[in-house]
């Protein structure tokens, strides 16, 4: 799942000024509430198994380091050590 860094804020329900802290909790809040297996809602499963994926996207996305998503990262400049 490709995502934005502004849609990840989005997704999160939080600011781009937001402190990491902030971020973890509205990923726990998130997390617990689409999580499919504690889902009670009247949401479906499914629906609740793709909002916890997109959410869980979203953290990953904000708290990997930008050149590990980096897709056009070249390494070819370790074949020269």
């Amino acid at each position: 799942m490709k995502i934005t860094r502004d849609d990840a804020f989005r997704i999160l329900g939080v600011q781009e000024e937001s402190s990491p802290d902030e971020v973890r909790s509205s990923y726990k809040r998130l997390a617990l509430k689409w999580h499919p297996d504690k889902h009670g809602g009247t949401q479906s499963k499914e629906e609740a198994t793709h909002k916890f994926q997109e959410v869980s996207a979203a953290y990953k996305k904000l708290t990997t380091n930008a050149a590990d998503m980096d897709d056009e990262t070249d390494d070819s400049d370790f074949m020269n050590i």
